[in-house]
């Protein structure tokens, strides 16, 4: 049977491609997956894993990290922070059927009909400061009650220093999750199957932070990559356009994930 017996246009994307774009994309746009500190802007060999960079980026002087601020200090309310650094540092995409990405029990392998797995690696690192710092800190603080009085409360806090550290202190992490493509309601969208954080301890801190990820990936990310199938129809010429096919018996699925592709039907209108 052709791809087009039940279409007048089909495409395909295989995972090793996408998997080689992401790749590509997290050595020429570093800062997209690289977050730190100032300091660590300045000092990106601080950070916990290397980054891995093409050559342009350093010759076209576009940054490695993005800029965020430093970790402040809950009840403290001094001029010093945290400094702080978050990189990703994988990724990987696969589609149905399992093959490249080890799925967790806690997911249910293998994937199922037009479900595609996503891993990735994040880790983080935080500068804890030298104790002799810190000493020299707590012998300099005001006295709780008079700064209480002193400060008003509507007073803007002032941007805050890095404390001296002598390297960060890292942890990474492994993140898996299951996504469906689905058309509903005149979308194409992803819906979340399942999310997993690899050996975490204890249970509960591993469950608090994978429903904050699971929520945000459900009310804040994967929404806004969902297409609406009329902006999907193109005018090839002023009597010609292009647009998906509808779901039939002959079309169950489309975009259709299978045989470690997400495939594209499409017709002449």
């Amino acid at each position: 049977m052709a791809l087009t017996d039940h279409s007048d246009v089909f495409a395909s994307f295989h995972e090793d491609g996408f998997n080689r774009i992401i790749e590509h994309i997290m050595q020429q746009r570093p800062s997209l997956f690289n977050y730190g500190t100032p300091d660590l802007v300045q000092n990106p060999q601080q950070l916990c894993q290397k980054i891995n960079a093409h050559p342009a980026v350093e010759k076209a002087q576009n940054p490695l990290i993005k800029q965020i601020d430093y970790l402040p200090i809950i009840g403290y309310d001094g001029p010093f922070g945290f400094s702080f650094g978050l990189q990703l540092t994988d990724f990987k995409i696969d589609f149905h059927p399992s093959n490249v990405i080890g799925l967790p029990p806690q997911l249910n392998p293998p994937l199922k009909e037009q479900e595609l797995a996503l891993t990735a690696q994040a880790c983080a690192g935080l500068g804890c400061p030298d104790p002799e710092f810190i000493e020299r800190l707590i012998s300099i603080l005001p006295d709780p009650k008079q700064d209480e009085r002193e400060r008003p409360d509507d007073e803007p806090r002032k941007p805050l220093s890095p404390m001296p550290f002598r390297g960060l202190t890292c942890f990474c992490l492994e993140v898996f999750g299951v996504v469906k493509a689905v058309q509903q309601n005149g979308y194409l969208s992803l819906r979340l199957q399942g999310l997993e954080i690899k050996d975490i301890l204890p249970a509960g801190l591993e469950d608090s932070i994978e429903c904050y990820i699971s929520t945000m990936l459900k009310l804040a990310i994967l929404p806004k990559v969902r297409i609406a199938l009329e902006d999907l129809i193109f005018e090839l010429t002023d009597f010609l356009s292009v647009g998906p096919t509808p779901i039939s018996a002959d079309v169950p699925f489309n975009p259709n994930v299978s045989q470690d592709q997400i495939a594209v039907f499409a017709d002449l209108i």
